[in-house]
């Protein structure tokens, strides 16, 4: 396995788990915090043989907050490598951010754009497919309209500030390119 797919499935790993832990703690925190009645049952020849069942009129309350607490979860991981991009791109960094980062021993938050945009683009990845998740909970009526529109104008708008660091970076490379050439 070559050593950039090798970082690609590690990077994975951790917004992976968080997605799923994140939809299991998001519904035990909902449950628990309003109290709602729930219970198990049990569904032989099924790939997953319990599950929690809940009263109709809980289970579009438990998912759309579940769901809330889960895109919350990843849109702050992806939000980290959004400001990592932005501020703290090697390419484009501030030099007195750069000079005040030296100072205080904290360089090392300054990363190239292999590792920012790889790690940027899985998170990106997880995002959108939590919004998917969430457009077919909305579209099942499991989960309020609002969470929807909430997740994914969040995340358009988190994607959009990314994409236009890499636009930026683009544009930093064709005028290296063309100083070399020239």
């Amino acid at each position: 396995m070559s050593k950039t797919l090798v970082k690609i499935v590690d990077a994975s790993l951790f917004p992976a788990a968080l997605m799923v832990a994140g939809k299991f703690i998001g519904l035990y925190l909902v449950l628990n915090i309003f109290n709602l009645e729930w219970g198990v049952e049990n569904t032989p020849n099924s790939i997953v043989s319990a599950r929690p069942v809940l009263l109709g009129e809980d289970l579009a309350f438990a998912s759309s907050y579940s769901d809330l607490f889960v895109i919350l979860l990843m849109l702050l991981g992806f939000s980290y490598y959004v400001i990592k991009a932005v501020f703290f791109h090697s390419s484009h960094i501030d030099p007195r951010l750069a000079t005040r980062l030296a100072i205080n021993g904290l360089f090392d938050l300054v990363k190239d754009s292999f590792e920012i945009y790889n790690k940027a683009s899985i998170w990106l990845l997880f995002v959108w497919l939590t919004n998917v998740t969430i457009i077919v909970n909305t579209l099942m009526g499991k989960t309020y309209t609002w969470v929807l529109l909430f997740s994914v104008t969040i995340s358009l708008l988190l994607t959009i500030i990314l994409l236009r660091d890499v636009a930026y970076e683009i544009n930093i490379a064709q005028g290296k390119i063309k100083n070399y050439s020239s």
